[in-house]
């Protein structure tokens, strides 16, 4: 894994998050499920999770991410909703 990393910030590639780990793909293939269209009981399924809930926090980033393409814009400090690109499931 550290060896794709580095491969990849040598041809320039900058990561969003400070530390890159399997979590991080795993988030990553679910935000590019969405991305691509795939209904949100589709993406639990594939993800594997018993409760909608844990679900829904991609769909919150998802609108966060899509939302300035559509100019919608948040009264929130970016660095308020962050915190849940990390979150636990």
């Amino acid at each position: 894994m550290q060896q794709a990393i580095d491969r990849a910030r040598e041809e320039g590639i900058e990561f969003a998050l400070p530390a890159i780990n399997p979590k991080t793909l795993r988030h990553s293939f679910a935000m590019h499920l969405f991305f691509n269209h795939v209904p949100p009981k589709v993406v639990q399924a594939y993800m594997g999770y018993e409760r909608y809930e844990s679900t829904e926090v991609y769909l919150k980033i998802f609108a966060l991410d899509v939302a300035p393409q559509l100019g919608v814009t948040f009264s929130l400090d970016h660095r308020y909703y962050s915190h849940l690109l990390t979150l636990n499931e």
